[in-house]
């Protein structure tokens, strides 16, 4: 086997076709688990920042997934491609031109070595097989000092091919390679990709093997989270990074008594992050309720109850938000909430009354802005045109036409909510909204 070619990969240059080609003609089982290291890292990395269907396959083997509720996915609009673009634009950098060829060698190799197997099969089953002296190979490398984007790559890849099975007994192999990585340097690029591969690995763990490193991980989410949200790539680690915390504190924290306070300080400390550090930020803000509250409402509302009050309140002022998208996650969360604790219902009956109007006037009924020079919307008042939508940009505008029938439902959804209840005297659960298609 060419050492040659791996060496190349981890000092992050890109290895000629030739080379992969030769290699493929050379396989040794013995140094499965270095190409598969280098695999990882010649292959280009991507960190989605709008959700992938499929992409956290394992996260219902936490205790709750029996109760979890399925989320409707946001449709595709102009801001979220830009969002991804923007994303795909910082990782361009790191990413190279041999990844095809370096995928085509192991796969001879691996046609060599489980040829009876399905390609999927095949590499499930190298994974099993190689996975730790794959990890290995990037440890060594690290304490060569070679590239930690490179290694992180690596790292990536492989939590990304790897399922649930090829990851049994073996988080505790994998966690401390990433974090000695990880806490070895501030760059943001870094921490980008590195809370990317974490929230994979959580994912695909047993919910006992992370309990193991139950403490360790507290401190690290404490001390490593996304600070600098003025730059965009800050922002944009908003997403990998709520979902690991999710991840993290539903697996970490079994519901055992003796767990309770500990899980209730890391609760308090993913609402802090989120409703205190990001609130400021509307594209980080967005970022924490896609990626953090609105998963972890889906899997276990119950255990906001404590702190229902504070998160009630930011919701339904996010409901106010100028950005549809803000006001259309705000509102899903809402939804979330109060349908698993729908005693607390008529504290809020006003408040949320009052918040499906504004949203109904300002995103469905009003008319586009006056300075963009547009038709009249099918579903507008004639004549009306609400005070937000007249400072709105074309960017802002159009997103909020590509949006405006699923808050459409979620508005309609919230009113049925407060029609269930004994209407309070002098007020009225029924509104005779028109709500277009929905």
């Amino acid at each position: 086997m060419s050492i040659d070619a791996i060496e190349a990969v981890f000092d992050g240059a890109n290895v000629p076709l030739e080379t992969w080609q030769t290699l493929a003609l050379r396989p040794v089982r013995k140094r499965l688990g270095g190409l598969l290291a280098a695999t990882g890292a010649a292959i280009n990395v991507e960190v989605p920042v709008r959700e992938t269907e499929g992409r956290l396959r394992d996260a219902k083997a936490v205790r709750s997934g029996d109760r979890q509720v399925k989320l409707a996915r946001l449709k595709s609009s102009s801001l979220l491609e830009r969002r991804q673009a923007a994303a795909d634009e910082v990782l361009r950098k790191v990413n190279g031109r041999s990844g095809s060829a370096a995928e085509a060698c192991l796969d001879e190799w691996l046609q060599g070595f489980y040829a009876e197997m399905s390609e999927q099969e095949r590499l499930q089953q190298a994974l099993c097989d190689a996975l730790p002296a794959a990890v290995h190979e990037v440890k060594v490398k690290a304490a060569e000092g070679k590239s930690q984007i490179v290694l992180l790559k690596s790292l990536h890849w492989l939590m990304l091919k790897s399922n649930y099975t090829v990851l049994k007994d073996r988080f505790g192999l994998c966690l401390p390679v990433l974090l000695q990585i990880l806490e070895s340097s501030t760059d943001s690029l870094l921490r980008f990709v590195g809370w990317d591969v974490l929230n994979l690995l959580l994912d695909r763990a047993m919910a006992v093997e992370v309990q193991n490193f139950g403490p360790c991980l507290a401190d690290f989410f404490e001390s490593h989270s996304p600070f600098f949200l003025q730059e965009e790539l800050g922002r944009l680690t908003v997403a990998p990074f709520a979902s690991s915390f999710v991840l993290f504190i539903l697996k970490a924290y079994p519901g055992h008594e003796s767990t309770v306070t500990a899980r209730d300080e890391q609760l308090e400390r993913f609402l802090r992050f989120g409703c205190f550090h990001c609130k400021a930020q509307a594209q980080a803000f967005c970022l924490f309720l896609e990626f953090g509250l609105l998963p972890l409402l889906a899997r276990e509302a119950l255990l906001l109850a404590p702190s229902l009050q504070e998160i009630s309140v930011l919701l339904l002022q996010s409901c106010e938000s100028p950005q549809i998208i803000e006001v259309l996650l705000s509102w899903r969360c809402v939804l979330l909430l109060f349908r698993r604790l729908p005693q607390r219902l008529p504290r809020y009956f006003q408040d949320i009354l009052l918040r499906v109007i504004f949203g109904f006037l300002t995103f469905v009924a009003s008319d586009a802005p006056e300075s963009l020079g547009l038709k009249e919307s099918p579903d507008s008042i004639r004549g009306f045109r609400a005070p937000v939508v007249a400072s709105m940009s074309s960017a802002e505008w159009e997103e909020a036409e590509a949006r405006r029938e699923e808050l459409a439902v979620v508005l309609q959804e919230g009113s049925r909510l407060n029609a269930t209840l004994t209407v309070p005297k002098g007020a009225t659960a029924g509104l005779n909204l028109s709500f277009g298609g929905a």
